[in-house]
């Protein structure tokens, strides 16, 4: 070993001043963290290698622990901090967010500690079926952190930092209270039952009114020209990934069909049925006459064939899912190295779509879908962004969406000719407000009059020949739409007295109408388990204040960060 040594003596001398001279001249590490500033926040700037490691990768790595489903005990970070691969926007506002966070940990002395991230890590990010996935961890290490080109040491990182972040939301949140009084009034207001009789004038009755004249619609055009404009259309590119299941189904049923045995037991090849005689072989044997074969009685029904998906095991099916998303991961680092839509979805066997350039309402019916692990939907993304914006989500259970916005074509003035209709509508639908409102009052005020001078309600009703609906112990559970706000006026009115006459014009609670209440009886039923649902509903309010405390303190940081974009990004 010693000869061995001294005989490279000589070389290994020259390789250590080649290191010492790298490390001298160009630092250690230091050719990926030179060079120019493209953005800084918080007074700290960021070389393109340095907001790729800081922001895009992590951005990356979320995603990906998205795509397999792990992100149990993260959703507090990825609402109010982000890193969801969105387009560069949404990248910055991270890497604000992200500055943020660590900028508070430091003030406020918050971390996690080895222990809390493996803790979280088995018990959150990895816990499946009541247990730590220790193969899936493995496997997430050496097939996504590896191809992102991260470590474990990344990943711990990051943990720790959604574990400071409910930290945080703790501490910025310790100081809120709730009135227990408070939310006692509103349960107690939402649980009353209440029984009350109902006149309602719908706007469906007064919409055949005298039309509006030519005149009267254009002065209303004159007055108002600014608010008939035409729709926002887009256009966008998409890419919709779903796993094949009817492909791999049909690969693992030809794969079980080709296991046939070729030998018999004895090692022969298994016996052929011979063939029946033909005139030309028989010797003139004669073919008997064919003979109908005997028909059953019912012939059985052939069963519903089973649909792909239902063919294969439950880990088959992640793993197709799984594979679907490494290859979705690959598009997306295709186009984010340069390669265009078409040409790195025509390699790896996707197909591109266009919308057209439509408006809203008549985009495909895929981007009606929910996002996976975002709020909204595909459409309401497609039109909040602008032209060259990129987005990818997950929808469904197995599916994920990819669109780039090609063409923007925002709302533009009508002139009066295109407006005409439009107008008119508005005009009769003002009408017939004003006629509904008129006759409603009307009622309202004779009955309120009769009432006054010792009527009860219902004759009062009857000497205007109105039927006025019934409601018995009506409760605000579950209560929506006109329905829940009938309930909410009533809620608010002694027993034996009228309410207000009320006007909405609000499609929430449907068509336009015009109603007052007589309320009969308004009753608060025991509830043995009072002051637990009290308990209850006290955590959520405060947990809702909470999350609206957290929110100011990152918009915040956010207007303070004095983000900038430097030349050359």
């Amino acid at each position: 070993m010693l000869e061995t040594f001294r005989k490279y003596t000589g070389l290994m001398f020259v390789v250590l001043i080649l290191i010492f001279v790298g490390l001298v001249f160009f630092g250690a590490g230091s050719n990926t963290l030179s060079g120019p500033k493209i953005v800084s926040a918080h007074g700290q700037g960021f070389t393109r290698q340095q907001y790729e490691q800081f922001a895009v990768k992590p951005t990356r790595l979320i995603q990906r622990l998205l795509m397999n489903g792990k992100s149990n005990g993260m959703q507090g970070y990825l609402t109010f901090v982000g890193g969801s691969r969105d387009n560069s926007s949404d990248i910055d506002e991270y890497l604000i967010n992200r500055l943020s966070l660590q900028q508070a940990m430091k003030e406020f002395g918050i971390h996690a500690s080895t222990a809390e991230i493996e803790t979280f890590l088995k018990e959150s990010i990895f816990w499946e079926d009541g247990g730590f996935n220790s193969q899936a961890y493995s496997d997430f290490l050496k097939v996504e952190m590896k191809s992102l080109g991260m470590t474990v040491m990344d990943l711990n990182e990051l943990m720790g930092e959604v574990i400071s972040f409910q930290k945080l939301e703790d501490i910025l949140g310790a100081g809120i209270q709730t009135s227990r009084d408070a939310v006692l009034s509103d349960y107690l207001s939402r649980q009353q039952r209440i029984s009350y009789q109902l006149l309602t004038y719908p706007i469906t009755k007064y919409l055949s009114g005298p039309m509006p004249t030519e005149e009267e619609i254009k002065a209303k055009w004159d007055s108002s020209k600014g608010n008939y404009k035409s729709k926002p259309k887009r256009n966008a590119s998409y890419i919709i990934a779903a796993p094949d299941y009817a492909a791999i189904a049909a690969t693992k049923e030809a794969k079980t069909n080709s296991k046939i045995p070729l030998e018999t037991g004895d090692g022969s090849a298994p016996s052929q049925p011979e063939a029946p005689p033909t005139d030309s072989e028989g010797g003139g044997c004669e073919t008997p006459a064919e003979t109908p074969a005997e028909t059953p009685a019912e012939t059985p029904a052939e069963p519903p064939a089973e649909p792909p998906a239902d063919k294969l095991s439950e880990d088959e099916k992640k793993e197709a899912i799984f594979d679907l998303a490494m290859r979705f991961d690959e598009l997306l680092e295709k186009v984010d190295a340069g390669t265009t839509l078409a040409k790195a979805a025509s390699e790896l066997g996707f197909e591109v779509k266009s919308t057209g350039l439509v408006e809203q309402d008549k985009l495909p019916g895929e981007f009606s879908s929910t996002f996976r692990n975002a709020p909204g939907t595909a459409a309401e993304a497609v039109f909040s962004g602008n032209e060259g914006t990129t987005k990818v989500h997950g929808i469904g259970t197995d599916q994920w969406i990819y669109f780039e916005i090609e063409e923007v074509a925002e709302e533009s003035e009508l002139s009066y000719e295109a407006a005409r209709e439009l107008v008119k509508k508005d005009l009769v639908k003002e009408l017939a407000i004003e006629a509904m409102k008129d006759e409603a009052n009307s009622h309202h005020s004779a009955i309120a009059e009769a009432m006054d001078g010792g009527k009860s309600f219902t004759d009062a009703a009857e000497d205007l020949e109105l039927k006025p609906v019934a409601q018995k112990e009506v409760t605000g559970s579950g209560r929506m739409g006109g329905v829940r706000r009938e309930y909410d006026e009533a809620s608010r009115v002694n027993a034996g007295s009228l309410s207000d006459l009320i006007t909405d014009d609000d499609e929430a609670f449907g068509l336009p109408r015009s109603f007052f209440i007589f309320v009969e009886k308004r009753e608060v039923y025991e509830n043995p388990n009072l002051n637990t649902m009290i308990d209850i509903q006290l955590e959520s309010r405060a947990s809702f204040v909470r999350r609206i405390a957290v929110a100011n303190w990152f918009a915040q940081q956010r207007a303070t960060a004095d983000f900038q974009v430097h030349e050359g990004r």
